[in-house]
């Protein structure tokens, strides 16, 4: 049974969602946005134990975000923002023996209206990376590094790349 439910999972993954590629609509949802908020899947409590731990994504994460110049909003912050943007991290694993399945998404999510129905509204991805893998039990915490931070670091590039300010120019 664990390996249907890791098999769909990977499916859904890998299949169903499209990846986050810098496209130009992915991209362009960043634009006008001040920062984000970071929200952080729970972690399996045998994943905490090997390491892998929502403290150490919530630190990697916004350390990246904050470096790189993209604001992290806080949860006071994200309610008041009017597409209250949302910086989610999930990473879903699946022990087998001496070694985990992975499934790590991150996604911005925020408020968007239909066109055909301005009034109506509704929280959806506007960008999405995701990415499955295995890894051994002892080097599950270089998940963090080798699956989460590049993901992190494309989204803090294409926000910034949406978000660029006008150079000033003295005469």
């Amino acid at each position: 049974m664990p390996y249907f439910v890791m098999a769909a999972i990977l499916i859904l993954c890998c299949f169903s969602v499209p990846q986050a590629d810098a496209s130009s609509s992915a991209r362009e949802s960043l634009r006008g946005l001040s920062g984000v908020a970071v929200d952080i899947e729970n972690i399996s409590k045998d994943a905490e134990v090997n390491g892998l731990t929502q403290r150490a994504i919530r630190t990697s994460v916004e350390d990246i975000l904050r470096s790189s110049g993209v604001r992290v909003l806080t949860p006071q912050e994200k309610r008041t923002t009017p597409s209250e943007p949302a910086l989610y991290v999930g990473v879903w694993s699946l022990k087998e023996g001496p070694e985990y399945s992975l499934c790590v998404e991150v996604n911005l999510t925020q408020i968007v209206s239909l066109v055909s129905r301005p009034d109506f509204q509704i929280f959806v991805p506007t960008w999405r990376s995701m990415s499955v893998g295995r890894v051994g039990s002892h080097k599950l915490k270089d998940t963090i590094a080798v699956m989460i931070e590049p993901k992190i670091r494309a989204f803090a590039n294409d926000f910034l790349a949406a978000n660029r300010r006008p150079s000033s120019t003295s005469p």
